[in-house]
Formats: structure tokens, C-alpha cells, sequence
């Protein structure tokens, strides 16, 4: 039987270049999906059956949605209320956006 994984982003922030002294905010939760992949320490790949979600780091962070995370996790659990819908378009940070 295989369990279902969910990708956890946490430790967030708005400016990359802040140093934070606390934990940063808690951000989506990605799921579920069959495997996830992390290539070169730069790509995060989420497969599930019916499709192919994925992250990127910018400098150590992976950025999703106006926020810079320090941190991923990736679990068994999440409850249904918890999951957020991935959107490739949240995936762009606005620096990338301004080189098109």
C-alpha cells in the first residue's frame, strides 16, 4: 500500500534578504502525491496520477504566492482543509516576471 505525501512550505518571508529571528510564517501544503523528487537542490518535483506539480529554489529559498520559504517538509498527513491547490502561475518570482 503506498501513502499519499504532502509537501509542506514554512519559514516564510516577503523579502528574501530578511533575516529572520523567528520561525517566518507557515505556508501551503501541496497533496496529495505519489513521490516527490528534489533534483540539484533546485527543483522540487511533485508527481501525483493526473498530473505534475513543481518548485524551484531561488538562493535558498523556494518562493510560492508573494512569500520566500527557508523550509520544506515533506509528510503523510494533511488534513483536507489544510491542502492548498497548486498554481504554476504562484510559482514565478517577480523578479523572474520582469526578465520575459
Amino acid at each position: 500500500m503506498q501513502s499519499n505525501l504532502y509537501l509542506h512550505l514554512y519559514h516564510g518571508r516577503k523579502d528574501p534578504q530578511e533575516d529572520l529571528e523567528d520561525r517566518g510564517s507557515a505556508g501551503p501544503i501541496f497533496g496529495p502525491y505519489e513521490s516527490i523528487q528534489i533534483t540539484y537542490e533546485a527543483h522540487i518535483k511533485m508527481h501525483a496520477p493526473d498530473r505534475f506539480d513543481d518548485l524551484t529554489w531561488q538562493d535558498d529559498l523556494v518562493f510560492y504566492d508573494g512569500i520566500y520559504y527557508g523550509d520544506v517538509k515533506i509528510s503523510t498527513t494533511a488534513s483536507a482543509s489544510e491542502i492548498t491547490p497548486y498554481k504554476h502561475e504562484k510559482t514565478i518570482p517577480p523578479e523572474k516576471e520582469t526578465q520575459k
